[in-house]
């Protein structure tokens, strides 16, 4: 019969065993619960137990942030604003303060281009009627009218209708028209500029002309003493009514002045006349100007 050995002298071996056991159960414990874990030694016969506790488990540490700002609703107050551009000119705010009536006068300076219709043909004649009498006369002068002067006496009745009373004369001195008539304008002032206007007119008045060809030849015999007659130019002159039509653009510089371009045609009468020497005479010196011009208020 086998005497059982007792519990204190079971091997080494089988000890270690256990406290591995019970130290793999402990550890499978969650995190946060505390286990105790006995580490057991054999010296000799006895047992020595050592106790260690495991704290639990520390939660990681979370990384510095700033919360970001809730974002609020638009509204028309924080609506984002789309900036707008400017396209106007540089004047175009600056509307000056004009009261009306006005009254300016105006002077300018137009080149007058007009066909002179039949003075070409009436110098002709009377060239034919001398050589004829046996004088023969001839000139090399042409029928040049020159630059034409301008003066002009406006009443501006307000910013969109004006009145004026306009004086021309041609600077040549054989070859001149002279106009004095009126003219009726209206005007549109630009919307992005409101210092420029642009016109349109109609009017009518008289006209006149005065046209010089020299000579200085000889159209008679010689007399007893020797003299004779000498023709010394000829000139055509006449009036009639006109009537026009006037475009331009005018820029107010300010309270007291403008600078304007203008574009003007001049529809002239006929002009006819009876010469005993040539018959029958007709002139027509309508024409076209273009132009520049200064006006001063008051």
């Amino acid at each position: 019969m086998t005497a059982s050995k007792p519990l204190d002298s079971r091997s080494p071996g089988s000890i270690r065993v256990c406290v591995f056991a019970l130290a793999l159960t402990c550890s499978v414990a969650g995190p946060t619960q505390a286990a105790i874990i006995h580490f057991a030694s054999t010296v000799g016969d006895s047992t020595a137990v050592d106790s260690v506790a495991a704290a639990p488990e520390a939660e990681p540490a979370k990384p510095d942030s700033t919360p970001a700002p809730p974002e609020l609703p638009l509204t028309d107050s924080t609506s984002v604003a789309t900036p707008e551009l400017d396209n106007t000119l540089p004047f175009a705010q600056n509307e000056l303060p004009i009261s009306y009536p006005q009254v300016s006068i105006t002077f300018g300076v137009a080149v007058y281009s007009s066909g002179l219709v039949g003075v070409e043909e009436a110098f002709r004649k009377f060239e034919n009627a001398y050589s004829a009498a046996g004088y023969p006369i001839s000139s090399t002068a042409n029928s040049s009218l020159g630059p034409m002067y301008l003066a002009t006496l406006t009443l501006w009745l307000s910013h969109v209708f004006d009145v004026a009373c306009q004086l021309g004369r041609t600077g040549n001195e054989d070859g001149q028209v002279r106009l004095l008539g009126g003219i009726f304008s209206a005007r549109y002032i630009m919307p992005t500029a409101r210092n420029v206007s642009l016109s349109l007119g109609v009017g009518g008045g008289e006209s006149g002309f005065s046209i010089t060809r020299r000579y200085g030849q000889q159209v008679s015999a010689v007399d007893g003493s020797g003299g004779f007659y000498t023709l010394d130019s000829i000139e055509l002159k006449g009036s009639g009514p006109y009537w026009t039509g006037q475009g331009g653009v005018t820029l107010r510089l300010g309270p007291r002045g403008a600078l304007s371009g203008l574009i003007q045609y001049v529809g002239a009468s006929d002009v006819s006349t009876e010469s005993t020497r040539v018959g029958t005479i007709s002139v027509n010196t309508s024409g076209t100007m273009f132009g520049a011009s200064f006006a001063l208020f008051y």
